[in-house]
Order: C-alpha cells, then structure tokens, then sequence
C-alpha cells in the first residue's frame, strides 16, 4: 500500500506532515531489479556462448539464433553479428528463425550507429523479404509485422529521418495515443505534427520518385484502412468516416506543408504550394463539408454554423488568393485600407479555433481550447487560441478608419480577441470542469 511509504516531516509552520516517498522507493528496487536482470543476462550469455562452442546440442542454428539475440541485449553487436554470419551458413533453418536472424541483424545496426546508413535501409528491405516468404510460419503475422515497423519507424523519427520515418509507421495500424477524444494517431498525424517543409518535400520525392530499393518498399504500401477524416452529415445526423485507400496522398501531403506556411504566417508559401492541388481536392471529404462557408464573415455567437453570407464559398486556395489582393489593397489603396484590414481580421479570426474556416490552421478540432493535439509552437497557439492575429488586424482597421460604426465594430472585436486569449491563458492553469468551476478573470479592453 501506499500509504506505508510515507514518513513524517515538519512543514514552514513546524507542523509535521507526511511525505510520500513512493517515487523514490520504486526508482531504488527498478534499479536494483535491472542490475539482477543483468547479472542473469551475464550468465545466460556465457552458458549459450559454451553450449554454440561445444557445437555437440542437434539444433545449433537455434543456439546461434540465441546467442546472437543475447549478444544484442548485452550491446556486444560484433558477437552477435559473428553468430549471424555463421547462421546464414546453416541449411534447413526454419523461415521464422531466419526472419528473426533478419530482424536482429537491423536492430544491431539501430542500436549501434548514430545515423541509420542506406546499407541499414537495404538490411530493412531484406527483412521484408524474408518476412514474407515465412508469413504461414509467423504466429500473428500482421500484428508481429505492424508492432515492427512501428517501432523501426520510431527509431528513424529519433534520428530526425522524419519523412522516411513516418513513412515506415504507416505500414502500421498499432494503436499508440489517441488525436482528440477518439481518433487513433497514424503516419499522417505523425508527418503532420513532425515535419518541416523539407521534411514534407522529401516525402514527396519518396512517394512520387522513388531512387532506392528502401525508398520503393515506402512508397509501395497500398492497403485499405480507415482515416482519420470524417465529416458530419446533417440528413442522418451522424458523423461518417471516409475510407481511403492507406496508400499516402500527394495532394494531401500538400496540403500539410502549406497548412504549416499558414501556422507561420508565410501566406505567400502556403498559396504556392496550394496552387499545385487540383480543384477537385477540396470537393473531397472533409474539405467539402469543414471549408462550406464564408471565411470573411464572423459571427461570434456561433462561429461554426451555417450563415447568409456563406453563399460565397472559397478553397483552401482562392481564399488564400483573396487574402493577399486584401493585403496588396490595403498597401496600395489608403481609402480602402480600414475596410481591407477589418476583412482580414475576420479571415485570420476564423482560422483559429473558434472560426469557420479552422481548418486552414489544423487537421482537428477538438474541444480543448487550452491546447492542440500536435503544436507547442507559442505564436501558433497565441494566435490560434488567443486570436493575436486577428487583433492586429483590427487594430490596424481602428487605426486607419474615420467611420464610427466600423470603429466600434473594432473595439468589439478586439474585446472578443481580448476575452479568448484572457480565457485560454487562464485555462492552461485552471480546470475548466472542476467543481465549482473557475472562472477566468474579466478581459481588458
């Protein structure tokens, strides 16, 4: 029990209190397990390494087998790379030891060198190939198979290899964290999340030109699965995953890299690469039902519903495009200005979490308004939790106006601005659901 992991100290009032020591008692006894583990390791070693020696036991492949697994737990990764050479020299091995002989033979090369080499890469493919021919020979071949690639692919994202990383889990369906309430995290999320424009570009190069054997078992995974997109359909009333092919998509890949242009502000960059995905993408789910609106009118009592002025539609890319004819119109064209910057205070208000058009900034939306599932950047999340953007915006209309009415409008929105970043500051500290819940101190406008 817990409870008889405490002792007794005396706080600032000299009062004496008790003090788990619970943390500490179990990092001591892990420890010392993992010091017994390894001294048993020691003498495992030593007995399989004497009984390969003796060479007198019938199946010697399955002692070289597991002295070469040995080896590896020791970190001796020249001895069970000599184990190995001898094994592959044996006749009549059974399929799923040679898959394990494989399997060992890439993890030394993991463990040992600091950077995953291309002759690493071909061991994978090697693997893959042996893999397969013993599929009948594998208990729970897929699970085995998925488990794999999910961990190598790991391993690749430690090394900063983002691109082929990501690649790699996607050949798995193992569950790892959830994305929101419900989701489960796959290679989109994890590329999503990772990536930098480079990182982007080569996954695009993986998959669309392909230059070595390693690269072409990336690109050639093609299996059912289901997304992590859906959409909300009003007749049933009932939210609809769409099933795509688990093969990667160009153009949604696309889509990432510029949605990371847009979280850093650089519109010019998002609209560019935008400008490369055909129209017809953004009729596919889920851009047709998250994108069905108006992304230059605000309604802040309730943001995401259908309103009169969503008869005027955009993409992800003419709305992109209307954003910088703003901008070069407000430069350029003095007497529209305030009417140009109180327009782009809406576009930049609804790509946050509380507009219409947020999916321009994420793939999700949960219901969190503290943080998001894949960002830490504090910019981002200033300006998609606490609309930062949007502010600047409208100070820049109040600024350059002489209307009244339009100058009023500003002061509400900066207040509304104002409000959200005062909440979701509040919130990273306070639990918004406890009982009774907090409440966040009045905004200042």
């Amino acid at each position: 029990s817990r409870k008889h992991n405490a002792t007794k100290k005396k706080n600032a009032n000299g009062e004496e209190v008790a003090e788990d020591t619970y943390g500490e008692e179990y990092e001591k006894k892990r420890k010392a397990n993992y010091q017994v583990d390894r001294l048993y390791l020691e003498k495992v070693a030593a007995f399989v390494d004497k009984v390969i020696a003796e060479k007198k036991v019938k199946d010697g492949a399955l002692m070289l087998l597991s002295g070469a697994h040995l080896a590896f737990l020791k970190q001796d990764f020249n001895k069970a790379r000599q184990y190995l050479a001898v094994l592959k020299l044996e006749k009549n091995v059974k399929p799923n030891m040679r898959v394990q002989a494989e399997l060992t033979d890439v993890l030394c090369d993991l463990y040992e060198k600091p950077q995953i080499s291309e002759a690493t890469e071909q061991k994978i493919v090697d693997f893959e190939m042996v893999l397969q021919k013993a599929k009948k020979d594998i208990v729970d071949f897929e699970t085995f198979r998925q488990q794999i690639y999910l961990f190598i692919g790991k391993k690749f994202i430690e090394q900063e290899k983002i691109a082929k990383g990501c690649l790699l889990t996607m050949r798995s369906e193992r569950f790892t964290d959830f994305v929101g309430a419900y989701g489960h995290e796959n290679g989109y999320h994890r590329l999503y999340s990772l990536a930098m424009p480079a990182d982007f570009d080569e996954a695009l190069r993986i998959m669309t030109a392909p230059k070595t054997n390693f690269e072409r078992l990336l690109a050639d995974e093609k299996r059912p699965y289901v997304t992590e997109e859906g959409y909300y359909d009003d007749k049933t009333q009932q939210w609809v995953e769409v099933k795509k092919p688990r093969q990667w998509d160009v153009n949604k890949i696309k889509d990432y890299k510029a949605s990371y242009y847009v979280r850093h502000d650089q519109i010019d960059s998002a609209l560019a690469v935008f400008k490369t995905i055909p129209r017809s993408f953004w009729q596919s789910e889920p851009y047709r039902s998250m994108l069905n609106c108006n992304p230059f009118f605000v309604d802040v009592e309730h943001p995401h519903a259908p309103t009169f002025a969503d008869s005027t539609r955009y993409d992800k890319a003419t709305f992109l495009t209307q954003m910088l004819k703003l901008k070069k119109s407000a430069e350029k064209t003095p007497s529209v200005s305030a009417r140009e910057f109180y327009l782009l205070g809406n576009a930049y208000y609804n790509m946050t979490w509380k507009g219409n058009f947020w999916l321009m900034s994420d793939i999700y939306w949960g219901t969190s308004q503290e943080y998001s599932d894949y960002f830490k950047d504090e910019t981002f999340i200033n300006s998609y939790f606490g609309l930062e953007r949007a502010k600047k915006q409208y100070e820049l209309c109040l600024k350059n106006t002489k209307d009244e009415k339009l100058a009023a409008l500003c002061h509400f929105m900066i207040g509304i601005c104002n409000k959200a970043k005062t909440e979701y500051r509040f919130y990273l500290n306070n639990n918004r659901w406890a009982d009774p819940a907090p409440e966040p101190p009045v905004a200042v406008n």
